[in-house]
């Protein structure tokens, strides 16, 4: 029995949307893969994502997250995020990895994002968010050595010999960094905090915490004040330079009081004001008054030859 043209053309079109959504699909398959997306991947709505109340990461930093969100924006999440199935009927995925996508991704107005599902054990969580904190660049190493101590600690109740060595060879670092980042934990809290709030480095905690046996721990406070940046700074110089630190250290462990840097004779200091003032009088820009009151200035300043380098001349 003959098709009508009607019923061809109903054939077509189905047989054009079926092709045309395998494309779609092959299309976004191939992105993914271009993106290192995984193909188990699913796209999830964020709302039913919840973020792991234990997550061993406490802070997230705004200006870190609305550059990546930004990011986001532009290019995508371009690494799936991993989570564990809800606990509940209809309850929420909770966030094993990738928290910091997940919050950049709402920043950057989202709805969904690509996600792994896997079932996990509660230490295999641990064990994962632990690993990925020790490796992130953005981290600050007082962090970096909790998540450190507290993943050797599963990994030696899994096994009473581990060592060191393997958690160090589990998680990529050599073992002076790995022990660097575990004995930080014992630093006072108030030089941790420094350290978290970005006014002291990990540098700087790592020669002070070195030094606490000897100099107690009093002394090595009164270092970090010294050396940390102005309060709410997170960026810019330090009041001692990991260097200085550590010269600071020796000579009060040799009981030795540390140098005081030499201050510049006064004629060297003042050598730019003299130039500016001098181009400002020959050019004219110095009004009669600005002028007579430079004049008394200078005349009521006697200079110590010695300051001038025109001693004994």
């Amino acid at each position: 029995m003959a098709t009508s043209l009607s019923e061809r053309t109903t054939r077509l079109t189905m047989g054009l949307a079926q092709t045309a959504a395998a494309a779609s699909a092959l299309l976004e398959e191939g992105d993914r893969r271009h993106a290192g997306i995984p193909e188990d991947a699913r796209d999830l709505l964020l709302d039913d994502i919840e973020p792991d109340p234990l997550q061993p990461r406490r802070t997230f930093e705004e200006p870190e997250l609305r550059a990546l969100a930004e990011d986001i924006a532009r290019r995508g999440v371009l690494s799936a995020i991993l989570v564990r199935p809800p606990i509940v009927p209809l309850g929420k995925y909770r966030l094993v990895c990738g928290e910091r996508r997940w919050r950049a991704s709402r920043m950057a107005g989202l709805v969904r994002i690509p996600t792994r599902v896997r079932e996990l054990r509660d230490d295999e969580v641990r064990a994962a968010q632990l690993a990925e904190n020790i490796l992130r660049a953005d981290l600050n190493d007082i962090e970096k050595g909790r998540s450190l101590r507290e993943l050797y600690d599963i990994r030696k109740e899994e096994n009473v010999r581990t060592t060191w060595e393997a958690v160090a060879e589990e998680v990529g670092l050599g073992r002076a960094r790995i022990h660097d980042l575990f004995h930080l934990a014992s630093l006072p809290v108030s030089i941790a905090t420094l350290i978290e709030s970005g006014r002291l480095s990990g540098s700087h905690g790592i020669a002070l915490q070195r030094a606490q046996s000897q100099l107690g721990e009093e002394s090595v406070i009164q270092l970090a004040q010294e050396a940390a940046r102005p309060e709410g700074r997170r960026t810019g110089s330090f009041g001692l330079s990991v260097v200085a630190l550590r010269e600071r250290i020796q000579f009060l462990l040799k009981g030795e009081a540390a140098p005081k840097p030499e201050e510049a004779p006064v004629a060297i200091v003042a050598r730019p004001f003299i130039q500016k003032t001098l181009h400002a009088i020959a050019t004219g820009k110095l009004k009669p008054e600005e002028h007579a009151e430079l004049l008394r200035a200078l005349e009521s300043y006697q200079v110590n030859p010695s300051e001038t380098g025109e001693a004994d001349q």
